[in-house]
């Protein structure tokens, strides 16, 4: 996950823990009210996880925040720039075998298919 993301995400588990302790619930008990482990709550409230489709709903309507958390759920993040992502591995994701042969990049011969499968 991108230092963007985390920052993007932050905020809304900042808001989340904040309402969660204003309506005197722990993570357990929260997780218990919305159908979800307290670990994902954590997660959250850390923001590590981008939130289940759903549950911002459930989170809303539990804690009774008139749709705050859905709000910053639905605003919009910006993907990281190319640069910043990181490098693909070639050898998971290299080319088919064969791909480098001469006349590779060429369509088949038509007269090589079968006439029927």
């Amino acid at each position: 996950m991108s230092v963007e993301t985390v920052q993007a995400w932050g905020e809304f588990g900042r808001r989340l823990r904040s309402r969660r302790r204003q309506a005197g619930l722990t993570q357990l008990q929260l997780g218990l009210r919305v159908g979800y482990h307290h670990t994902l709550i954590s997660k959250l409230e850390s923001g590590l996880r981008e939130p289940p489709a759903g549950l911002v709903r459930r989170l809303d309507a539990v804690l009774e925040t008139g749709g705050e958390l859905a709000a910053l759920a639905a605003a919009p993040r910006e993907a990281p720039p190319a640069a910043d992502r990181p490098p693909l591995d070639r050898k998971l994701f290299g080319a088919m075998p064969g791909a480098d042969a001469p006349g590779a990049g060429e369509a088949p011969d038509p007269r090589l298919w079968p006439a029927e499968l």
